[in-house]
């Protein structure tokens, strides 16, 4: 087992809209992001207990990392090289938009770790995470199961 109990700290949470509509967007800012944008992060402590060598003791590993999220509405645009074989092909993105998210994971040293003073409050390590979300295509409309039959009740074609 890995541990016997872990414990979850939020320290920190922002956010942000970045509307390129809005009145105060300078138009060096708008020409370089004209959709609309979502960003928020958040600042974990995750302190998690085990088993150790000592009989009575604890084995505690605390571990700070943070999350930063791009949300993007991207509007009329071709999908990039590679998602249209993941969402279907073009058919597949209806309405003409589609959300670019991208996750950004950060991952900090502790006081207790020999390189803790040289990384000064900087990741050591940085994962990067690109989704793409788009609205599902509805599907086709069942056969109706037929006069007399109970509601909700699975007709003879849905069988």
């Amino acid at each position: 087992r890995n541990a016997e109990r872990i414990e979850l700290f939020t320290n920190a949470r922002s956010s942000e809209l970045y509307d390129p509509t809005a009145p105060d967007v300078p138009p060096a800012k708008l020409e370089k992001f004209a959709d609309p944008c979502f960003y928020n992060s958040e600042y974990f402590r995750q302190v998690t207990f085990s088993l150790s060598k000592q009989f009575g003791v604890a084995r505690e590993v605390v571990t700070e990392y943070q999350y930063f999220w791009t949300h993007r509405l991207i509007q009329n645009q071709e999908l990039p090289d590679g998602f249209l074989d993941l969402v279907g092909g073009k058919e597949e993105l209806v309405g003409g938009y589609y959300i670019k998210s991208t996750l950004l994971t950060c991952a900090y040293l502790q006081p207790q770790d020999e390189l803790y003073f040289k990384a000064a409050g900087m990741p050591v390590v940085v994962y990067s995470h690109d989704l793409i979300h788009r609205r599902p295509r509805r599907p086709a409309a069942s056969p109706s199961p037929g006069p007399g039959a109970a509601a909700g009740a699975p007709g003879p074609a849905q069988v």
